[in-house]
């Protein structure tokens, strides 16, 4: 079952995906370091004392 970014729109492998805190959506997020572009990033939540994986268009409504 192919599987598309929630940013990007393309395929995702199951080795490079992360699922969004906020939106709950696949996007690319690769573990190890590859010419896959990271379509997130991991933060840390200071309010939870946890880390996340957020996806760059709840970043972007996170900054406006």
């Amino acid at each position: 079952m192919e599987i598309s970014c929630s940013v990007c729109t393309e395929n995702i492998g199951t080795l490079q995906t992360a699922t969004c805190h906020y939106c709950g959506n696949k996007f690319h997020q690769p573990k190890v370091d590859t010419s896959h572009v990271n379509c997130g990033r991991v933060m840390s939540l200071g309010e939870m004392l946890a880390i996340a994986y957020i996806c760059h268009s709840c970043l972007k409504e996170t900054e406006e």
